[in-house]
């Protein structure tokens, strides 16, 4: 059986890097991985599976995480060109 393709695809993931302060209970809402961006890393290395080839993909993610980091990420999993918009 093969996935649902789709042609848009939102992730808002948890995105920020773990401190060593932050309770447990609320590092599962906001913390992506030690450096913040392994669980954006993990949705790029699988998302392809349920894109359609044109398709887009919108994510939100920290400045903490950079996005020349999630351009990186995006090359390394051979994501089509990246369009970054940054909102303070």
């Amino acid at each position: 059986m093969h996935p649902q393709k789709f042609d848009v695809i939102f992730f808002n993931p948890p995105y920020l890097p773990e401190h060593p302060d932050e309770p447990e209970e609320s590092k599962l809402i906001t913390t992506g991985g030690k450096k913040g961006h392994e669980l954006i890393e993990r949705f790029f290395s699988d998302v392809s599976r349920y894109l359609m080839p044109y398709g887009k993909i919108i994510v939100l993610f920290s400045t903490l995480t950079g996005k020349e980091k999630v351009h990186e990420i995006m090359e390394n999993n051979e994501i089509g060109r990246a369009s970054c918009r940054e909102r303070v």
